[in-house]
């Protein structure tokens, strides 16, 4: 199986408490983001059925780079797509950002 279209998706989370920060690339609030995002794409590409026979695992998470002053971050990963066919690797891309309230954070995928 492969995803071809490079896709852009946004998802958000809301956050409760007080001194909070941006999750880092391999917070597990960020990894199920990236994970939730990519399986929305590939059921706007193959189907929900398709979708709902494939496993996917963010692999070889890397901080590209952290804007502390920002507190944002830029990452790299490999999504392994594992379904009937096999198993596939796509390298993506994804960034972590806060609103300016601090109580809710935003990812982005890129290479889907």
């Amino acid at each position: 199986m492969r995803i071809k279209a490079l896709a852009v998706s946004a998802s958000l989370l809301a956050l409760a408490g007080c001194g909070y920060s941006t999750p880092g690339c391999s917070d597990s609030d960020t990894i199920s983001l990236v994970k939730e995002i990519a399986y929305d794409e590939l059921v706007n590409q193959a189907g929900s059925e398709i979708a709902d026979s494939v496993s996917m695992e963010v692999k070889a998470i890397r901080t590209r780079d952290h804007n502390e002053s920002a507190d944002t971050y830029e990452c790299a990963a490999d999504l392994e797509l594992t379904g009937e066919v096999g198993t596939e690797s796509v390298p993506i891309e994804y960034t972590i950002e806060s609103t300016d309230t601090g109580d809710e954070f935003y990812v982005e995928v890129y290479g889907l």
